[in-house]
């Protein structure tokens, strides 16, 4: 017993001596490893910019192998295309307007809505990237609704523990109606970063994997939206099985 006290003791020194730079490799490594995880459970499941940037310092000094090599390129090859994309967008909206006769005052006005429209949107897909981003360590799909992460191989570990984290299970199902009661199909259910499309008749399942802070809260917000008709919401109370029934009303013309 003693001597594992000064062993620890002893590691604890020898970590705390350690040079900030080290320690950020060590961190980058073990986010970089846990995140090729899921990765490996759903290929959307990508490095977000913020990770990219953190990792990209120390990519020489990881001795990486080649398949963690291919998930960090092919992440940054998604980035990149978003970005063309977004570009390409705003150019699109820009030389529309040069091309629209128009007076000065309407010319102006019509390029002040159309930026601040643009920018909004990015915006929003930014805030939508970095919500999926935090929902990837809080939020997973399994057959029996249980989640554990297991440790990963002693030559993926570069020297670091993987924790095991419990997660809480919560399956949520429902139907989408109109006003008559009829099931509406393709309507979108938003619910903590996840969505999925109701069917054919309007029903709708969730499978999600809540992390513990989720627990803490009350209510949650479920959102449902179907075009032609009015968005609606619901605070969900958290409980292992909830069952809906959401009834929209239709956009008055």
């Amino acid at each position: 017993m003693k001597v594992e006290i000064v062993h620890d003791s002893l590691a604890l020194i020898i970590y705390e001596k350690t040079s900030a730079e080290v320690k950020a490799r060590m961190k980058a490594l073990s986010m970089l490893q846990n995140r090729y995880f899921y990765y490996k459970m759903n290929e959307n499941m990508v490095l977000g910019q913020a990770e990219l940037s953190f990792i990209h310092p120390f990519l020489e000094e990881l001795n990486l192998r080649a398949e963690e090599h291919a998930f960090i390129n092919k992440s940054q090859a998604i980035l990149d295309s978003q970005e063309r994309q977004n570009r390409m967008r705003k150019n699109a909206i820009i030389l529309m307007g040069a091309t629209l006769i128009m007076t000065p005052f309407a010319i102006w006005g019509w390029y002040n809505a159309s930026l601040a429209k643009t920018e909004a949107a990015m915006a929003h897909k930014k805030t939508e990237e970095v919500k999926k981003e935090n929902e990837v360590f809080r939020k997973a799909i399994t057959k029996n609704g249980k989640l554990k992460i297991k440790r990963l191989p002693p030559e993926s570990e570069g020297g670091t523990a993987q924790l095991e984290i419990g997660y809480a299970s919560l399956f949520i199902e429902g139907q989408v109606k109109d006003e008559n009661g009829q099931g509406l199909s393709n309507a979108q259910v938003f619910f903590m970063g996840a969505e999925v499309r109701s069917d054919p008749k309007g029903f709708f399942k969730f499978n999600l994997v809540l992390h513990p802070i989720d627990l803490t809260k009350k209510n949650i917000i479920l959102e449902v939206k179907r075009k032609g008709y009015i968005p609606k919401e619901q605070a969900i109370k958290i409980q292992p099985k909830l069952k809906l029934n959401i009834a929209l009303e239709k956009v008055e013309e």
